[in-house]
């Protein structure tokens, strides 16, 4: 199968344009990602460690898991009456478009829970697609089918 004359130069340029995009898409979204986990470990009330443990990237020098973790703990130590009254309380459309944006990303990752049993509910787009692409799929059950 041959191609015309410069086609593949073409083809090369096209390839290096589409690397060099994403390498660049990439890097802006570690950025993003960054500069969200910096106001989220601001937000995020610090659980007790001890100074050895406190060996993380944010500003907080807590890790990732580490303000995971606090999270939870914060979810789980507010009140039930409080977290019901606060997402059926009059928010307008944000919150509406919001779960909507999570639930149809492909890049992002999110699963819903049932709070306080923590009972998973659902996942996003993304999600049921990094799980049917794992490599032992047929471990992972979607959709109430079971995986081939």
């Amino acid at each position: 199968h041959r191609h015309a004359p410069g086609m593949k130069r073409s083809i090369g340029r096209d390839i290096c344009a589409k690397k060099a995009r994403d390498k660049q898409n990439t890097l802006v979204a570690r950025e993003q990602t960054s500069q969200l986990l910096d106001v989220f470990d601001s937000l995020v009330p610090q659980g007790e460690r001890s100074a050895s443990d406190l060996r993380g990237s944010l500003p907080s020098r807590r890790s990732l898991t580490h303000l995971l973790e606090d999270l939870v703990s914060l979810l789980r130590g507010m009140p039930s009456s409080y977290r019901s009254s606060r997402t059926q309380g009059n928010t307008g459309n944000s919150l509406e478009e919001a779960t909507a944006k999570i639930k149809s990303s492909q890049r992002e990752l999110f699963v819903s829970v049932e709070l306080p049993s923590w009972r998973i509910k659902g996942a996003n787009v993304g999600l049921e697609e990094y799980f049917k692409r794992l490599p032992m799929r047929r471990l992972v059950r979607g959709g109430g089918e079971r995986a081939r």
